[in-house]
């Protein structure tokens, strides 16, 4: 169905032509793991929950994937020994603003950051509106803007939390492992 959220699960390489693909999928494959029945909603934009599926939506759940692509965990901290509505543990888990990915992989640097908290914002009036915005910020070197007074944007965080590194300040996309063909299957397969 078109109002599931981008998850993982979703996302398979072909190996039809001589080059891989990635090819985005909603169907179920009988090969993959079954994820737990909650696991999608990890990936579902907050409007999501009422129903509201927009491009705004697969951007979020999209950028919950390179979050966790790049830093190996999820934004939030989910409690899963915790019992009691998912949903509600969901919701509690992101009143807290994710850490910077660059905290995890130091080889982000502030821009990377930026374009990935801007794509998971809890807010939809601060996050990439559609695919073509999100893969034109991870495609340039432009800095992001803040909405000014918006104390939710992600860029607040950014400026907000600043934690100094001892180690040196990473290239961004182009310095993170397989990244140019993550972007060019991510443009070519599933956007166009």
């Amino acid at each position: 169905s078109r109002d599931l959220p981008i998850t993982p699960d979703h996302i398979l390489i072909s190996y039809k032509e001589d080059k891989p693909s990635a090819v985005l999928s909603r169907e179920e494959h009988a090969e993959s793991p079954t994820p737990p029945a909650h696991s999608e909603k990890f990936y579902l934009a907050p409007e999501g929950f009422w129903d509201v599926h927009l491009p705004a939506s697969d951007v979020f759940s999209a950028g919950v994937i390179l979050y966790r692509m790049i830093t190996g965990i999820s934004p939030w901290n989910y409690d899963a020994d915790e019992t009691g509505d998912m949903v509600t543990q969901i919701f509690a888990a992101r009143k807290i603003p994710p850490r910077r990915p660059s905290f995890y992989n130091n080889r982000c640097d502030e821009y990377l950051d930026a374009v990935i908290l801007k794509a998971i914002s809890t807010n939809i009036e601060y996050r990439y509106q559609t695919a073509e915005e999100f893969l034109s910020a991870i495609t340039s070197e432009k800095p992001i803007t803040e909405t000014p007074g918006n104390q939710t944007s992600p860029v607040f965080f950014l400026e907000d939390k600043k934690e100094k590194k001892d180690s040196e300040t990473g290239g961004g996309f182009k310095d993170v492992a397989g990244m140019k063909t993550i972007k060019d299957m991510l443009y070519h397969d599933v956007i166009l």
